[in-house]
């Protein structure tokens, strides 16, 4: 019963977690460069984190370079198409609907196949082999890696773009 407990806990967390990054990727959002800032950092250093262990892995180091490069390139093209606005409240940017529900989406659609795969394998009720399938080490799989490799350096450089193009903005009114 507790394991099953444990197992509800985690999914109402990762459904209110994908809920708040869902809400984050639709409609008008304030520009905060200090929470942006913060959540590049964290980003690239779980990033980081989760690259030490491939260093030496020469395909999953061409899933992880791939998977930045397609990152960057949609953030950079998301930036070209976010508007930005000002309020009596502050400054606000819209970002392409678009373009994050698709980050969003390959994000998603990998975590289900994933856990799709800890499930089929038993990972789930405590039989098979479920500490091996629900390990850390499963991240590192070319696809898996490079799909979240995109999600990580798309928001990395999607906040310092917000950050910069803010200030940039900011500047050029006064």
């Amino acid at each position: 019963m507790s394991g099953a407990l444990g197992v509800a806990a985690v999914a109402v967390l990762i459904v209110f977690g994908i809920y708040r990054r869902l809400r984050r990727t639709i409609g008008r959002q304030p520009v905060q460069p200090g929470r942006f800032l913060f959540r590049a950092g964290l980003f690239a250093v779980i990033g980081a984190l989760i690259l030490v262990p491939v260093a030496a892995k020469p395909l999953d180091l061409g899933g992880a370079a791939a998977g930045l490069a397609v990152g960057a390139a949609l953030a950079f093209f998301g930036i070209r198409h976010t508007r930005f606005e000002k309020a009596a409240e502050g400054a606000y940017f819209v970002p392409n609907l678009y373009i994050g529900l698709l980050v969003f989406a390959l994000f998603i659609g990998r975590l289900v196949y994933r856990l799709f795969g800890i499930y089929s394998q038993g990972g789930f009720s405590g039989s098979g082999n479920a500490a091996n399938s629900m390990s850390f080490q499963n991240v590192h799989d070319p696809i898996t890696l490079g799909l979240l490799l995109v999600f990580f350096s798309y928001y990395i450089f999607y906040y310092l773009g917000i950050v910069w193009l803010s200030r940039k903005d900011i500047h050029a009114a006064s």
